[in-house]
C-alpha cells in the first residue's frame, strides 16, 4: 500500500529547491559595522600609525598622556550629548554648564570659602534641576531640544554674567588641577586620574545602558516613543531624567576642563559643543547606526583628538581642522545614512 507523504516531508523538499536570498558585501559589512565599531578601530589605528611614522616624539609618554587627557575631557562632554542624541534630540546648552561648573567651583570655594564637597554638591543640585527642565518642557510641549537647550544655555550664561558683573573670572583649587596634569599618576600606575574617571564613566553607562530598566526603557524611548508610551514606560521621566544627566556631566566636565586649563572664563566650554557632537557622529554612536552606547562616542572621542594632534602637528590651521573634520562627518553621515532607520526596523 502507497502512503501519502506528510505535509512536513514536502514543504522541506520544496525548501531544498528554493535558493536563500544572499546578503550582498555591503550588507554584511553594515551588520558586522552595526555590531562592532570596526571601521573606527581602524581608523583610529592607521591614524597613530601615521603619527609614529612621521612625527618622531607622536607616541613618548606626554605626548600619549596630553592626548589620553584631551580625549578624556572630550568624552566626558560628550557623555550628555550620546544620551541626548539617543532620544532623538540634541543639548546645544552643554557649553553653558561647563562654565557654570568651572566658575562655580571657582567662585564659591575661593572668595566665599565653601568647602569643596559642598560646592560640588550645590553644583550638581542646579545643573541636574535646569537639565531636567529642559527635557520635562521639551517633552510636555513636544518643543525640539534644540530651542529649549538653546534657551536654557543662554539663561545659564545670562545669570552667570550678571551674577561675576560680566567677569568670570577664577584659578581652580589645586586638587582639580592635580587631576588632569601629564604627568600625575593614578594608585601608582602612570596614568592622570582623569582618564581612570573616564574608563570608570565609561564602565558604568555601559552597565546602565545595557543592564538595567532604566537602560531598556531608555532604547524602547528612542526606537518608537509612542510605541513606549503604550508600553507604560514614562517616557517623560526619560527625557527628563537624560537632560538632567547630560546638565550634570557638562558641569562635572567643567571642574576637570578648569582644573587642566587652571583658570575659569566664559568661553572655556564653547568648543565642546562641536567636538561633542563629532565625536558622537565619528564614533557612530546615534540612531542612525541602530547601535547606540557610550563606547562608541568614547572611541569618537580619541579619534577626533588623535587626528586633531596630527592637523596641530602638520602645521595645519583652525579653518583646515573645521574643513576635515566637517567632511569626515559627512562620510560617517553618508555611511550611516544608507542604512534603514531604527523606527522603520522596529
Amino acid at each position: 500500500m502507497m502512503t501519502q507523504p506528510d505535509s512536513q516531508s514536502t514543504a522541506a523538499r520544496d525548501m531544498e529547491g528554493q535558493q536563500l536570498p544572499q546578503r550582498t558585501l555591503w550588507q554584511s559589512v553594515v551588520l558586522l559595522q552595526r555590531q562592532f565599531p570596526l571601521l573606527q578601530i581602524l581608523v583610529l589605528i592607521a591614524a597613530l600609525a601615521y603619527g609614529t611614522l612621521t612625527m618622531d616624539s607622536f607616541l613618548n609618554p606626554f605626548s600619549v598622556r596630553t592626548m589620553l587627557i584631551l580625549a578624556s575631557l572630550l568624552g566626558l562632554a560628550a557623555l550628555g550629548q550620546t544620551l541626548a542624541i539617543l532620544v532623538g534630540g540634541i543639548d546645544v546648552s552643554i557649553p553653558a554648564f561647563i562654565v557654570l561648573g568651572s566658575t562655580l567651583i571657582t567662585q564659591i570655594t575661593g572668595p566665599e570659602g565653601v568647602p569643596l564637597g559642598l560646592a560640588i554638591l550645590v553644583i550638581i543640585v542646579l545643573a541636574g534641576f535646569c537639565g531636567g527642565l529642559s527635557g520635562w518642557i521639551a517633552h510636555k510641549y513636544s518643543i525640539h531640544p534644540l530651542i529649549v537647550t538653546l534657551a536654557m544655555g543662554s539663561l545659564v550664561s545670562g545669570v552667570l554674567l550678571g551674577w561675576t558683573n560680566a567677569n568670570i573670572t577664577g584659578v581652580a583649587p589645586p586638587f582639580l588641577g592635580a587631576l588632569t596634569r601629564p604627568f600625575a599618576s593614578t594608585f601608582g600606575l602612570p596614568v592622570p586620574p582623569v582618564v581612570i574617571i573616564w574608563l570608570a564613566v565609561g564602565v558604568i553607562m555601559a552597565v546602565v545602558l545595557k543592564r538595567t530598566v532604566f537602560g531598556r526603557q531608555l532604547y524602547a524611548t528612542a526606537l518608537n516613543p509612542r510605541a513606549a508610551d503604550l508600553a507604560l514606560v514614562r517616557t517623560r521621566f526619560i527625557w527628563v531624567t537624560v537632560f538632567a544627566i547630560s546638565a550634570i556631566a557638562s558641569a562635572m566636565t567643567g571642574l576637570l576642563v578648569v582644573g587642566f586649563a587652571g583658570t575659569a572664563n566664559a568661553t572655556l566650554g564653547d568648543p565642546y559643543l562641536f567636538q561633542g557632537l563629532a565625536a558622537v557622529i565619528l564614533g557612530g554612536a546615534a540612531p542612525l547606526t541602530g547601535a547606540v552606547d557610550y563606547w562608541r562616542t568614547m572611541l569618537g572621542a580619541m579619534i577626533f583628538t588623535v587626528l586633531s594632534t596630527l592637523l596641530v602637528a602638520g602645521g595645519f590651521t583652525e579653518a583646515d581642522k573645521q574643513i576635515t573634520f566637517g567632511l569626515l562627518i559627512l562620510v560617517a553621515v553618508g555611511v550611516y545614512g544608507r542604512e534603514p532607520r531604527v523606527k522603520d526596523r522596529v
